[in-house]
């Protein structure tokens, strides 16, 4: 009983100040804080009663049961504003992001979101539980922590694309106004660059070791290092490239626009012709 108790402790202050190392904001968590000191005023009084004179029966079980339930919502409490603090980040990082870069740099994004909606699901359903008046158990709060883990290295995966998707943005904000004719003329491995530094997620396999899971994230990462630089100096060459891009437009934009002219034209003759044709032999 007390050991669980130890143990659960142990565990709650490491989730306690893990959070607030990553959000110094927490330490006002006042609803952590006094779930602590209530676990600590149940253990006490469940001490006091052991050593007194004439402990009362089954007086001492209770008090460590409810101080472990104090202990359990303080640990709880302090993983969903972890959850709740890696959520607000992720939104930071992604907001005003287009759909079109997201695809292009991180294509397993909107999958991997189903993890945010599992933590969310686990929230609420643990406030189920507790009106319910379930047992917590240390199973389910160190599966929840693991949930919650994956969901701070998926915000970090997002963090560490971020720069690339920052440059795909500028590559395709760069490139908006440039018609194809100029990006072909001048810069004709524009597109061909642009698909290779796409990414593409490796196929997963069925059955690995550990130790192939662990080298294939470690080649994961270092794939998605050399795509950032590579997006990052693509950029600079589109960027360098952009003067001559413009200057292309600026100096064939009276050619693109006579060429039109005359393809208008040239289709209007094509209807006008026959239609006079027919009207003048249904005139004779």
């Amino acid at each position: 009983m007390l050991a669980e108790l130890v143990k659960l402790y142990a565990l709650t202050k490491e989730y306690v100040l893990k959070s607030e190392e990553l959000d110094p904001e927490s330490r006002c968590n006042i609803a952590v804080f006094k779930e602590q000191r209530d676990a600590l005023d149940h253990l006490m009084r469940g001490l006091a009663d052991v050593l007194n004179s004439s402990p009362r029966s089954d007086y001492f079980a209770v008090q460590i049961e409810r101080a472990r339930g104090h202990l359990f919502r303080a640990a709880y409490d302090s993983l969903d504003g972890m959850a709740v603090r890696f959520k607000l980040r992720l939104n930071e990082v992604i907001k005003g992001v287009s759909k079109d870069a997201i695809q292009a740099v991180f294509p397993d994004y909107y999958s991997r979101l189903e993890l945010m909606d599992a933590v969310e699901m686990e929230i609420a359903s643990r406030i189920r539980e507790k009106a319910g008046g379930d047992q917590y158990t240390l199973e389910k709060m160190t599966a929840y922590q693991q949930q919650v883990e994956r969901l701070h290295q998926f915000v970090n995966q997002c963090r560490a694309k971020a720069l690339a998707i920052g440059n795909w943005e500028q590559i395709k904000a760069m490139m908006s106004g440039i018609s194809n004719e100029a990006i072909q003329t001048v810069f004709p491995k524009f597109y061909e660059r642009l698909s290779e530094l796409a990414h593409v997620e490796p196929a997963s396999t069925p059955s690995r070791t550990e130790n192939q899971v662990g080298n294939s994230s470690l080649e994961n990462e270092k794939a998605d290092q050399r795509r950032i630089a590579n997006l990052s100096e693509f950029a600079q060459e589109c960027r360098k490239m952009l003067p001559a891009l413009r200057d292309w437009e600026r100096r064939n934009w009276r050619k693109l626009i006579a060429e039109k002219i005359v393809w208008v034209a040239i289709a209007a003759l094509a209807v006008t012709i026959p239609a006079a044709y027919i009207i003048a032999k249904l005139t004779k």
